[in-house]
């Protein structure tokens, strides 16, 4: 099976009278690298412009990483 393109939208609603000011999101990203797959992700974006800092933990996750975020 071939998929040729996922959107994935994460939506943070924030319905309190006071923001949250200078905020962390991190967002886990799935790589997969085998003989019979291969998974390269790109284009991961926010509404608001600012590209992500990609990060990786001790495990070998993956995450797109936003700090500073106001919600």
């Amino acid at each position: 099976m071939y998929v040729e393109t996922v959107k994935h939208v994460i939506k943070i609603s924030n319905f309190y009278f006071t923001n949250v000011v200078g905020g962390k999101l991190f967002v886990p990203i799935i790589k997969n690298e085998t003989n019979s797959h291969y998974v390269i992700l790109y284009n991961v974006s926010s509404s608001n412009g600012v590209p992500p800092t990609i990060k990786k933990d001790d495990s070998g996750n993956i995450y797109a990483y936003w700090d500073n975020i106001d919600i």
